[in-house]
């Protein structure tokens, strides 16, 4: 698996030869040579081709919903645009909850598109468009808790599925050139994935980055070896491409609060200059910016890129040039989600959930109280309001205008709302006092419908209130009562459990 085949090897030889001898041994040539030999290292790094242009594109995933007029088609749905909106076009494909997905699973070289669906019980089934054709196909592998990372770790120039498991920091691996699994430990529980080529061999490497102290831990697959990279730190998010060109990954992370920016370029073994980073910090001030790095113009540097959604524009640095800036506007675009690191917004919605005028859906009633969150996977706030009375929700959905109703329990209980089974779906509760008991309700569309429980235990009395967080890491609500008199906690950590 390790080895370049004999033909991959004669191929190899044949472009060394034609482009070296056959053509002179210009500068420019050279540099040709090296973007020829780098070519599958950028594939995983920094380029997402619609049209096998060798430059990157856009794609969207839109969860608020594809109409005409008096026709609602569907949920959810692709919008793909070449960088300079020449080429637009939509269609659907998958739901709500769904994680999109890219890669070039097939054997051309246009980016395939699909989305990765997770359910409570059984395998995860993927679904993928061919990018070249109308072909598409689907494939079973992972479970609702894994998040999709493919990239081609095995070097035989195709994407293989990939998930990583956050509750045990494992890759899980179907390689493409023989249908095998394969795993690989790497990292700590609630660590956020980074696969990327960061050794340059055009293969993905396990890579791993804990945000509580900005620690990298990346495996070179051409050697086996591990090594850690400290950058960033709490309120970072990684966003890892080739910045400069070398055919191997770089590091940068970037925090959403003050638009900071850190990088440290392999070519240079350094960090990015502080005058650049104090450019780019103020170009973003007082903007919601989020980074799509790619290369964009097709020299095989990426552009630290940024998506704006409201002002529907993406802006180019070009991080070797003295941050040389260049605005592509898409007046076209629907109200959609860039696709590039998209696990992030999986991962940590409450940076990025988008805030909604829900003017027109106020508290009428003294009986009710208002919750906002996002209760229907658009990364939109919702605004759900509980009446004492009845035991109902009733929600507004960002999503087309849909309201709701669920009723789940009963007067004088306590409502609660949190993400129980680690989906994009806010779910809705109630803790009863006299029972000691949760009651919930599943939101997302594969979950079951039933109201579900909880019981706290005999430690519990009537002096305690739910507390819902997250005590764990992983990503699930927990439930949890706390006494405030004795500051005692009684957690049902979601870790605990199977699955």
């Amino acid at each position: 698996m390790n080895e370049l085949k004999p033909l991959t090897c004669f191929l190899y030889f044949v472009t060394v030869f034609s482009v070296l001898f056959l053509s002179g041994c210009s500068e420019n040539n050279i540099n040709q040579l090296a973007l020829l030999t780098n070519f599958e290292a950028q594939k995983i790094n920094n380029l997402i081709d619609l049209n096998n242009d060798k430059k990157s594109d856009l794609i969207f995933w839109n969860t608020s919903g594809m109409s005409k007029p008096g026709k609602f088609l569907e949920p959810c749905f692709f919008e793909t645009i070449t960088v300079k909106g020449k080429q637009h076009s939509a269609f659907k494909l998958g739901e709500a909850g769904d994680i999109p997905v890219t890669g070039y699973f097939d054997d051309d070289s246009v980016i395939d598109y699909g989305v990765y669906r997770g359910y409570n019980y059984g395998d995860s089934d993927w679904f993928v468009k061919s990018g070249g054709s109308n072909n598409t196909y689907s494939s079973k592998f992972g479970n609702s808790n894994d998040i999709p990372v493919p990239g081609d770790y095995d070097g035989d120039e195709k994407t293989d599925l990939a998930v990583y498991r956050l509750k045990d920091s494992t890759f899980r691996v179907i390689f493409s050139t023989n249908q095998q699994p394969y795993e690989f430990k790497i990292g700590i529980n609630g660590d956020i994935p980074v696969p990327k080529d960061y050794d340059g061999d055009g293969r993905s490497d396990f890579a791993t980055y804990r945000q509580k102290n900005g620690v990298w831990t990346v495996k070179n697959s051409r050697n086996g070896k591990i090594f850690e990279k400290a950058l960033g730190g709490s309120n970072y998010l990684p966003f890892p491409s080739d910045y400069d060109g070398d055919g191997k990954a770089d590091f940068l992370v970037y925090n959403f609060q003050n638009n900071t920016v850190k990088a440290y370029f392999s070519e240079l073994s350094g960090e990015i200059a502080s005058d650049l980073v104090l450019k780019i910090k103020n170009q973003l001030k007082n903007t919601d910016f989020f980074p799509v790095p790619s290369d964009y113009d097709g020299d095989g540097l990426s552009e630290l890129a940024f998506w704006n959604d409201s002002m529907k524009i993406l802006v180019c640095f070009r991080l070797n040039q003295d941050l040389k800036k260049t605005v592509y506007h898409y007046s076209g675009i629907s109200n959609s989600i860039p696709v590039s690191n998209f696990i992030l917004r999986r991962m940590f919605p409450a940076t990025f959930i988008k805030k909604m005028d829900h003017s027109t859906f106020k508290k009428d009633k003294q009986d009710t109280v208002p919750f906002v969150s996002d209760f229907d996977s658009d990364y939109i706030y919702d605004v759900c309001l509980w009446s004492k009375n009845t035991g109902t929700f009733l929600c507004n959905s960002s999503r087309a205008g849909i309201k709701f109703g669920l009723h789940i329990g009963e007067e004088n209980d306590v409502p609660v709302i949190g993400n129980f089974n680690g989906d994009s779906f806010t779910d809705i509760g109630v803790y009863r006092t006299s029972s000691m008991t949760f009651y919930y309700r599943l939101l997302g569309k594969h979950s079951p419908e039933e109201i579900q429980f909880v019981r706290m235990g005999d430690e519990t009395d009537n002096s305690f209130v739910p507390k819902i967080s997250d005590y764990d890491g992983d990503k699930k609500d927990d439930f949890a009562v706390y006494n405030s008199y004795e500051n005692k906690y009684i957690i049902k950590k979601s870790s605990d459990s199977s699955g």
